[in-house]
């Protein structure tokens, strides 16, 4: 992964959560882990298709290597 991928990740998580350079008022970061980790979680790891896994959500993207391993744990 590169870092176009991670300044790619951050530009729009400080769009979604309403994070700009010229904001007048500072949040800490105890005000601000709650909006991150909802973003995080639920949209743009669980539901969201991303480019680099073939348009895949990350959890369709990672169900059959889990099925397989799965299978394989249980059936040797």
């Amino acid at each position: 992964m590169g870092s176009s991928v991670a300044d790619s990740f951050f530009s729009t998580l400080k769009l979604k959560v309403d994070l700009d350079d010229d904001r007048e008022v500072l949040i800490s970061p105890q005000q601000l882990q709650p909006d991150m980790a909802f973003w995080i979680e639920r949209y743009n790891r669980r539901g969201h298709s991303h480019s680099m896994i073939n348009y895949f959500s990350p959890i369709g993207y990672e169900q059959p290597f889990i099925t397989a391993l799965t299978t394989f744990c249980t059936n040797p």
